[in-house]
Protein backbone atom coordinates (compact mmCIF):
# COMPACT_ATOMS: atom_id res chain seq x y z
CA UNK A 1 0.00 0.00 0.00
CA UNK A 2 1.51 3.40 -0.57
CA UNK A 3 -0.20 6.06 1.32
CA UNK A 4 0.17 10.16 1.88
CA UNK A 5 0.72 11.36 5.65
CA UNK A 6 0.53 14.37 6.72
CA UNK A 7 2.09 15.63 10.16
CA UNK A 8 2.26 19.27 11.51
CA UNK A 9 3.81 20.08 15.50
CA UNK A 10 5.16 16.72 15.30
CA UNK A 11 2.14 14.75 15.26
CA UNK A 12 0.72 12.79 12.68
CA UNK A 13 -2.21 13.66 11.68
CA UNK A 14 -3.78 11.91 8.51
CA UNK A 15 -3.21 9.24 6.57
CA UNK A 16 -4.39 8.63 3.19
CA UNK A 17 -4.42 6.06 0.22
CA UNK A 18 -2.15 7.53 -2.20
CA UNK A 19 -3.84 6.21 -5.23
CA UNK A 20 -6.93 7.60 -4.55
CA UNK A 21 -8.65 7.17 -8.00
CA UNK A 22 -8.38 3.24 -7.20
CA UNK A 23 -10.68 0.71 -4.87
CA UNK A 24 -7.91 -1.23 -3.12
CA UNK A 25 -9.39 -3.90 -0.53
CA UNK A 26 -6.60 -4.89 0.68
CA UNK A 27 -6.30 -1.63 2.26
CA UNK A 28 -9.81 -1.46 3.34
CA UNK A 29 -8.91 -4.94 4.99
CA UNK A 30 -5.39 -3.80 6.24
CA UNK A 31 -6.36 -0.69 7.69
CA UNK A 32 -5.38 -0.96 11.03
CA UNK A 33 -2.61 -2.78 10.73
CA UNK A 34 -0.93 -0.77 7.91
CA UNK A 35 -2.13 2.87 10.16
CA UNK A 36 -0.27 0.90 13.41
CA UNK A 37 2.92 0.04 11.21
CA UNK A 38 3.31 4.03 9.81
CA UNK A 39 2.57 5.20 13.26
CA UNK A 40 5.55 3.15 14.05
CA UNK A 41 7.41 4.34 11.61
CA UNK A 42 7.16 8.03 12.29
CA UNK A 43 7.92 7.54 15.68
CA UNK A 44 11.02 5.58 15.24
CA UNK A 45 12.26 7.58 12.19
CA UNK A 46 10.27 10.62 11.74
CA UNK A 47 9.21 12.36 14.65
CA UNK A 48 11.06 15.28 16.22
CA UNK A 49 14.06 14.61 13.26
CA UNK A 50 13.64 17.46 11.16
CA UNK A 51 14.27 21.65 12.02
CA UNK A 52 10.21 22.11 10.14
CA UNK A 53 7.74 19.98 12.37
CA UNK A 54 5.41 20.57 9.88
CA UNK A 55 5.49 18.34 6.55
CA UNK A 56 4.08 15.50 4.76
CA UNK A 57 5.58 12.30 3.20
CA UNK A 58 4.59 9.30 1.56
CA UNK A 59 5.37 5.73 2.45
CA UNK A 60 5.29 2.83 0.63
CA UNK A 61 4.17 -0.33 3.06
CA UNK A 62 5.94 -3.32 1.40
CA UNK A 63 5.02 -5.84 3.94
CA UNK A 64 4.06 -6.43 7.31
CA UNK A 65 6.18 -3.97 9.54
CA UNK A 66 8.44 -2.51 6.55
CA UNK A 67 7.95 0.65 5.43
CA UNK A 68 10.20 2.57 3.11
CA UNK A 69 9.84 6.08 2.72
CA UNK A 70 9.03 7.25 -0.82
CA UNK A 71 8.26 11.07 -0.91
CA UNK A 72 8.55 13.79 1.83
CA UNK A 73 7.50 17.47 1.64
CA UNK A 74 6.65 20.81 3.56
CA UNK A 75 3.44 20.48 4.94
CA UNK A 76 1.62 23.66 2.57
CA UNK A 77 -1.41 24.24 0.16
CA UNK A 78 0.62 23.20 -2.65
CA UNK A 79 0.67 19.71 -1.22
CA UNK A 80 -2.40 17.50 -2.00
CA UNK A 81 -4.47 16.51 0.49
CA UNK A 82 -5.77 13.46 -1.43
CA UNK A 83 -8.75 11.54 0.44
CA UNK A 84 -9.43 14.79 3.27
CA UNK A 85 -9.37 18.78 2.58
CA UNK A 86 -7.20 21.51 3.97
CA UNK A 87 -9.98 22.97 6.24
CA UNK A 88 -9.81 19.18 7.89
CA UNK A 89 -6.19 19.27 8.22
CA UNK A 90 -6.03 22.65 10.00
CA UNK A 91 -8.60 21.72 12.50
CA UNK A 92 -7.14 17.89 13.28
CA UNK A 93 -6.35 16.93 16.68
CA UNK A 94 -5.44 13.50 18.95
CA UNK A 95 -5.28 10.14 17.22
CA UNK A 96 -4.53 10.15 13.18
CA UNK A 97 -7.02 9.23 10.95
CA UNK A 98 -6.89 7.01 8.41
CA UNK A 99 -9.06 7.18 5.09
CA UNK A 100 -9.14 4.92 1.89
CA UNK A 101 -11.26 4.38 -0.71
CA UNK A 102 -13.87 2.11 0.37
CA UNK A 103 -15.45 0.79 -2.53
CA UNK A 104 -15.38 1.09 -6.34
CA UNK A 105 -18.50 3.20 -6.06
CA UNK A 106 -16.46 5.90 -3.90
CA UNK A 107 -14.35 6.83 -6.69
CA UNK A 108 -14.70 10.17 -8.35
CA UNK A 109 -13.89 10.78 -12.02
CA UNK A 110 -10.51 13.26 -12.07
CA UNK A 111 -11.10 16.79 -13.20
CA UNK A 112 -8.22 16.30 -16.30
CA UNK A 113 -9.49 13.06 -17.70
CA UNK A 114 -11.67 14.30 -20.55
CA UNK A 115 -8.51 16.72 -21.79
CA UNK A 116 -5.86 14.29 -21.04
CA UNK A 117 -3.68 16.53 -19.78
CA UNK A 118 0.14 15.41 -18.39
CA UNK A 119 -0.09 15.33 -14.27
CA UNK A 120 2.93 17.35 -14.55
CA UNK A 121 1.10 19.62 -16.93
CA UNK A 122 -1.53 20.25 -14.21
CA UNK A 123 0.60 20.45 -11.22
CA UNK A 124 2.37 23.79 -12.70
CA UNK A 125 -0.56 25.25 -14.35
CA UNK A 126 -1.47 27.17 -11.33
CA UNK A 127 0.36 30.46 -10.89
CA UNK A 128 -0.50 30.98 -7.11
CA UNK A 129 1.34 27.17 -6.07
CA UNK A 130 4.46 27.97 -8.21
CA UNK A 131 4.61 31.78 -6.54
CA UNK A 132 4.20 29.94 -3.17
CA UNK A 133 6.65 27.27 -3.86
CA UNK A 134 9.42 29.91 -4.94
CA UNK A 135 8.40 32.42 -1.77
CA UNK A 136 9.30 29.38 0.48
CA UNK A 137 11.99 28.73 -1.08
CA UNK A 138 13.33 31.91 -1.08
CA UNK A 139 12.51 32.61 2.18
CA UNK A 140 14.72 29.94 3.45
CA UNK A 141 11.73 26.97 3.93
CA UNK A 142 14.59 24.15 1.92
CA UNK A 143 17.42 24.80 3.05
CA UNK A 144 20.20 22.93 4.75
CA UNK A 145 20.33 22.06 7.64
CA UNK A 146 23.70 21.43 9.97
CA UNK A 147 21.94 18.54 11.98
CA UNK A 148 23.44 15.29 11.08
CA UNK A 149 21.21 13.23 12.51
CA UNK A 150 19.20 13.83 8.83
Amino acid sequence: AVVSTQSTGNNLLAVSQRHHRQFLPTVVVDRINILNDIQLFFFNYLQNKFPDPDYVFDVYRASTHRILLIDFNPFCRVTDPLLFSWEELGGMTGQPVFRAIESQECIKGHPYAANRVPQDIVDISNQKDINEFVSMFNNGKFNDSDDDDL
